[in-house]
């Protein structure tokens, strides 16, 4: 028996679901859709909703048993839920990874993933309270969420949310280049994104290479 084994027996973990979602939020037109992975703990019905936003990594159901969130969500007997973020884990909304795909994959799209969710399982639990939880990019998406469907949440905890937008930041691709440079050979990641960013910078010089850009990148 391995680790995650006698976890799963100690723990009992939740199983995955499935939630029916749009492919594109912001176009009527589109009628196309996909299924999104969440999971959930708890109680059958409650008042409360406590909802864990998926941030860029799959999700887990080890963050269904053994997390602060949840030691409030029994506090409070809320029903818990945790919903994966598009493109993330399994839940793929495209069949691949494509340029023309990813233009489904922003903040946006998640934040009205999250809205159609919550306004369904709001229904379904007759729950008159959500509480919204992130960390990180999730906790960036916590905030942005009860700013921008404040009727659909009352509460948002927002961990670690880079939110304070700065200019010329380094800080964080230092970090990224030393984690980069952890691979062989030395500097060949790096050294990559650089000639590619030398590219793209001669490219938005030009309006011809702007246009190009926005056709690759739309």
């Amino acid at each position: 028996m391995n680790a995650y084994q006698l976890w799963e027996l100690l723990f009992d973990p939740p199983k995955a679901e499935w939630f029916e979602q749009k492919l594109d939020h912001f176009n009527p037109t589109d009628t196309r859709t996909w299924k999104q992975r969440y999971f959930k703990a708890g109680p059958d019905s409650s008042d409360t909703l406590f909802v864990l936003i998926g941030g860029e990594s799959p999700a887990s159901p080890i963050w269904m048993v053994s997390c602060m969130w949840t030691r409030w969500g029994k506090k409070h007997n809320a029903v818990r839920l945790q919903l994966e973020h598009r493109f993330y884990g399994d839940s793929r909304p495209t069949k691949d990874m494509s340029v023309d795909n990813l233009q489904y994959l922003s903040s946006e799209q998640a934040l009205s993933d999250l809205a159609n969710f919550i306004t369904v399982m709001k229904n379904q639990f007759k729950a008159s309270k959500v509480i919204v939880f992130g960390a990180s990019y999730s906790g960036a998406l916590a905030a942005w969420f009860r700013i921008k469907y404040p009727y659909l949440v009352d509460g948002a905890v927002a961990s670690s949310a880079p939110v304070f937008l700065q200019m010329d930041f380094k800080g964080y691709l230092e970090v990224v280049a030393q984690s980069l440079n952890t691979f062989k050979p030395v500097n060949a990641c790096n050294d990559a994104i650089s000639v590619a960013t030398a590219a793209l910078k001669e490219k938005l010089k030009t309006p011809q290479g702007r246009k190009a850009l926005k056709e690759q990148f739309k």
